[in-house]
């Protein structure tokens, strides 16, 4: 997951309490700041250093869901005595919903909304680009400008394909698939909070599906822990996707109004 590197392993040391810049993106107590720039070339720079911050907290999550599963499950199985007989099918079944159930609450401690509304503002500076079929149709096209911010509706050329800008100012590269997923998944933030409280949702929804038919005490016991702890993760997850779900649909449709009169202009 990290590589050869053990870092992760050791790392106990808490944010530094001040602004780092690594001439990508600015950084506050560990979080991304986002630039607001008119330089193309430092829009997608950005991009690339959010992405990749993204990524390592997917990385961390994953890693921290997984050791917490092993520390608190896995573990005690192993220096467990051999003549104690116990539930195999159980601890499988506890193993792997104490493992979602972390890995859930991480997602939501790592992907806070002000978190994705960074991500939101670049996608916004980014925009994105749609591919033309131009075998039947004439187009007038200018060649792509890496330092050109383009306008919605603008057409432009680039590898011998024809792409015309969807975003409110796209700085993106034309056919570069990066650039695309960036934008396909944070254009609107609350599909990734969407995703995330549905999961969880789902979770607790199956814990107390097995609680209603526990009929051992220490199966109570279990289950009631596992879903004490994940009704906080829910809470917090449906208020931020509520709070999202407002924002943003009223900014999406000043989107839709700007974008229409960018087009009546042209």
């Amino acid at each position: 997951m990290f590589g050869m590197s053990i870092d992760p392993f050791f790392d106990i040391t808490s944010p530094p309490l001040y602004v780092k810049e690594d001439r990508k993106t600015k950084f506050l107590l560990d979080k991304p700041l986002h630039n607001c720039s008119l330089n193309a070339s430092a829009i997608r720079a950005e991009v690339s250093s959010l992405r990749s911050d993204f990524n390592r907290r997917l990385k961390r999550a994953l890693f921290a869901s997984s050791g917490s599963a092993y520390v608190c499950g896995i573990a005690p199985i192993i220096f467990v005595p051999q003549y104690l007989h116990f539930n195999i099918s159980w601890i499988i079944q506890h193993i792997v919903l104490f493992w979602l159930g972390r890995l859930s609450a991480h997602f939501a401690q790592a992907y806070p909304v002000r978190y994705c509304d960074v991500l939101h503002r670049a996608a916004l500076h980014l925009g994105k680009w749609s591919k033309i079929d131009s075998r039947n149709v004439h187009l007038v096209a200018q060649l792509w400008n890496e330092n050109t911010l383009w306008p919605h509706g603008s057409i432009v050329k680039h590898n011998r394909e024809f792409y015309r800008s969807k975003g409110l100012c796209t700085t993106a590269e034309p056919g570069n698939s990066s650039h695309c997923r960036f934008y396909t998944l944070f254009n609107n933030p609350t599909m990734l909070l969407c995703s995330l409280l549905g999961l969880q949702l789902l979770l607790v929804s199956v814990q107390i599906l097995i609680l209603l038919r526990a009929v051992e005490w220490y199966q109570i016991l279990s289950m009631t822990l596992l879903l004490i702890t994940n009704y906080y993760t829910l809470f917090k997850l449906a208020r931020d996707f509520l709070v999202c779900w407002k924002v943003y649909r009223t900014e999406q449709i000043i989107q839709e109004k700007a974008q229409t009169a960018i087009i009546t202009n042209q």
